[in-house]
């Protein structure tokens, strides 16, 4: 180069690129994009199905907690009554109208009730413990004592069942296996893409600019790549990738016949347990008004004491049974909503 202030500078510049492009005879790279894209929609509708599953258990956890709560409350409801029944029965015995073994049997009834409360309330902060953790808290019981009224949550009017092959697809678990079946799918066009010749074009762009001598170079070149004896390596591949593709098929009819299954299984219940609740609720209205009977009769010296203590334990059963259909009818409700792809918004208090 020229000579400034006693220094030789060279004023040029040069610089080459490399590039190479595949036409994608055989389509070989789309399916590669296909199958990459089904398996981010697999992980998302995996988060998505995780979610569902921890929605449940917090419904289902809560409902257990607040089952144990309402069982404590009829407790103490039935330790009152037990009690009143034992002073009655104290005082005649005492006024020679009742003998010590009415006695006995009343204090051995509340005896048995009192023994009920520690499960109870270990139930409960079981409960709460499994919320806290399903919540990201460490397990505590403290959160839910604050609140007096335990009530079993109640649904608000029935889940839509809708179309059931719409209500399926719903579900993020049959979506992913959806998914991963696509993904499966594809992968059989790239192993089918092998078997074909595959065509590259690589080329080389170089100049040079200054100095009086600007300069460019392009050069282009074809590489074909033909498979030709492999022993059935490539064929191999192709049968055991369609195997795993049916594998993906088979899956996916495994995670439709499941979700029907729970979905079916879970209405089947829900009847079921709707009809009990009408029979208990009858047999309690029945059990309360016979219980009513006999204690009247029974202070007037009508009834005997074992048909009064009778009377009241058909009562105290059938409370309690009323407590534990309504949890198991509100549980059942929340597992056809998970069932159906997902767990409503309209969840109350009765």
């Amino acid at each position: 180069g020229p000579l400034t202030g006693g220094v030789e500078t060279d004023t040029s510049v040069s610089g080459s690129l490399s590039f190479g492009f595949d036409p994608d005879i055989a389509g070989r790279n789309q399916r590669l994009v296909d199958a990459a894209r089904a398996r981010v929609e697999a992980a998302t509708f995996t988060v998505a199905d995780v979610r569902r599953l921890v929605v449940e258990a917090v419904v289902l956890d809560y409902i257990s907690l607040r089952r144990a709560g309402a069982r404590l409350t009829l407790l103490d409801e039935t330790l009152d009554l037990q009690a009143r029944t034992l002073e009655i029965v104290t005082a005649r015995f005492e006024a020679g109208l009742s003998p010590a073994l009415d006695v006995d049997r009343a204090a051995a009834d509340l005896a048995r009730s009192r023994a009920q409360r520690g499960l109870l309330e270990a139930n409960r902060k079981q409960s709460a413990y499994r919320l806290s953790v399903l919540t990201g808290l460490p397990p505590r019981s403290d959160q839910f004592e604050g609140n007096s009224d335990d009530v079993i949550p109640a649904f608000m009017g029935d889940p839509d069942l809708g179309v059931p092959a719409d209500l399926l697809r719903n579900r993020a678990d049959v979506r992913r296996a959806e998914a991963l079946l696509i993904v499966e799918t594809a992968l059989i066009g790239v192993e089918t893409a092998d078997l074909y010749p595959s065509l590259r074009l690589p080329g080389t762009l170089s100049g040079r600019i200054g100095d009086g001598s600007d300069s460019a170079s392009f050069n282009v070149s074809a590489l074909l790549d033909i498979p030709l004896l492999d022993f059935g390596r490539r064929k191999a591949e192709v049968d055991a990738q369609s195997a795993d593709a049916k594998a993906a098929l088979d899956a996916y009819r495994l995670s439709l016949l499941e979700a029907q299954r729970e979905v079916d299984s879970a209405l089947v219940e829900v009847s079921a347990l709707r009809d009990q609740r009408r029979e208990i609720q009858l047999a309690g209205e029945r059990s309360q008004a016979a219980y009513d009977q006999l204690d009247a009769l029974y202070r007037e010296g009508l009834a005997g004491f074992i048909d009064v203590l009778d009377a009241q334990r058909t009562l105290i059963q059938i409370r309690e049974q009323i407590v534990e259909t309504d949890a198991a009818l509100a549980s059942a409700l929340a597992r056809l909503s998970s069932a159906l792809g997902g767990l409503p918004d309209d969840v109350d208090k009765a």
